[in-house]
């Protein structure tokens, strides 16, 4: 059985490790889960290394654009310095949340494809794309988290 850990940085980390947990976990029987919440703020090297397992395959999901985007680099930087090179997701924010946070997460992607060979980048203005456009934007972030446990799915099954 392959094992996983995925690690939630940040509000959007959050968000994802609750849909993980409440609606796709269960259905998945050839892949153990493990998963491990990070507050940006509280980025803890220790912490890290403790509960990080190095038998597991591991993927760290953020949301770029605000504060978690440099905390990301950071928990990238203390993975690589215990010798894990994790699989990094990131979601890119919607154009309308400002000029700025999009030319942040730009930099941050910028910055981790110097670093980082597993990377993947969501963006949230392809969020439509995923279903009916009339559906309620909570049902939306729903399809985005299945659509990226999905692939860490297929990721870890490789």
């Amino acid at each position: 059985m392959k094992k996983i850990t995925i690690v939630g940085l940040g509000n959007m980390g959050l968000n994802f490790i609750n849909s993980v947990n409440k609606d796709f976990k269960k259905n998945i029987s050839d892949v153990e889960i493990n998963s491990l919440l990070l507050i940006p703020k509280e980025l803890d090297k220790d912490f890290i290394i403790n509960n990080i397992q190095k038998n597991h395959q591991i993927f760290v999901i953020a949301g770029l654009g605000g504060s978690t985007s440099n905390a990301l680099i950071e928990l990238v930087d203390i993975l690589k310095r215990i010798d894990i090179n994790p699989n990094v997701i990131v979601l890119k924010p919607f154009a309308f949340e400002g000029k700025e946070k999009v030319e942040l997460a730009n930099s941050i992607i910028e910055k981790l494809n110097d670093s980082l060979n597993n990377l993947k980048i969501f963006d949230n203005n392809d969020i439509e794309s995923l279903g009916d456009k009339n559906l309620p934007m909570k049902e939306m972030f729903t399809l985005m988290d299945k659509n990226i446990f999905e692939f860490i799915i297929k990721k870890a099954s490789m």
